[in-house]
């Protein structure tokens, strides 16, 4: 579905979504999805704007995520900070260095690649001389390293609870609920305990209202918003706009089947309404 690749353009792919075009030119009518913006360095920012400006000449029917508008990590990060959406903060280095010279970082943090999806790099670290040796042992690129403050979304069961929302024009659709003993949630560690808890979530609306206010707070059309709650709060920990929809590993999942299948036949609707 996302299918054809401007790679040769760019220092990352962007996917255009909707059918599968042979040429630029097939989406004359066509919705064009710009993926990866998260990933894109300052240096390239210019090369997508340039790409979406010739794209909206005349050629696609209509693009989500204007490269002009969109937030990318760090920018989206400092806008949930700063309108008290969130009450954690993503500093880069040199944020970093200097609220740690006025001892204004709220510890613990971790550590992790500010253009990547693969989650934390180290543990929890409690300290300056922590978070120094982890960079060091872990050997990161400075300019592409991020200092995550942690935040403790740990419900009253004892639980981590983190939920995934698609944003797509403007339409909120639930895609899964995350449940684990672990704070660093990258999957269900009881899948059949939550199973009703995870349909419930994805056939519902109880946070779209907050979720879309979110996505046009940052400037994006398009993107799955991962979050826990606090406090009748969300805490979002980033939006993705590459997302999987979905892989063989969830449709092989019959705990999660039901919820699974909910999800895709909304998300399906969104894309024929584009």
């Amino acid at each position: 579905m996302l299918v054809e690749h401007f790679a040769d353009r760019f220092n990352q792919p962007v996917h255009v979504a909707a059918g599968i075009p042979k040429k630029i030119t097939d989406l004359r009518q066509r919705t064009v999805i710009w993926c990866d913006l998260e990933r894109y360095r300052d240096d390239a920012v210019g090369e997508l704007e340039a790409a979406q400006a010739s794209v909206g000449a005349g050629i696609a029917r209509r693009s989500l995520n204007n490269a002009g508008r969109a937030g990318r990590r760090h920018e989206v990060a400092a806008t949930l900070f700063a309108s008290g959406v969130n009450s954690h903060r993503t500093l880069s280095i040199r944020e970093f260095e200097d609220l740690s010279a006025v001892n204004a970082v709220r510890y613990p943090v971790f550590i992790r690649r500010m253009f990547e999806h693969d989650g934390a790099q180290s543990g929890l670290l409690t300290s300056y001389a922590e978070v120094q040796y982890a960079l060091e042992s872990a050997a990161l690129v400075q300019d592409e390293t991020a200092i995550v403050e942690f935040e403790d979304t740990r419900c009253s069961d004892g639980w981590f609870r983190k939920y995934g929302a698609f944003y797509v024009a403007g339409e909120v659709i639930p895609r899964h609920l995350f449940v684990s003993r672990c704070w660093l949630n990258k999957g269900a560690d009881a899948e059949q305990r939550f199973s009703a808890e995870e349909l419930e979530y994805v056939n519902g609306s109880t946070h779209n209202r907050a979720i879309a206010s979110i996505f046009q707070m940052c400037g994006l059309d398009y993107g799955r918003i991962d979050y826990a709650t606090k406090d009748d709060k969300l805490v979002v920990f980033e939006i993705n706009t590459n997302p999987t929809v979905i892989d063989t590993d969830d449709l092989n999942n019959q705990a999660r089947f039901e919820a699974t299948m909910a999800f895709v036949q909304r998300f399906a609707l969104s894309l024929d309404a584009l």
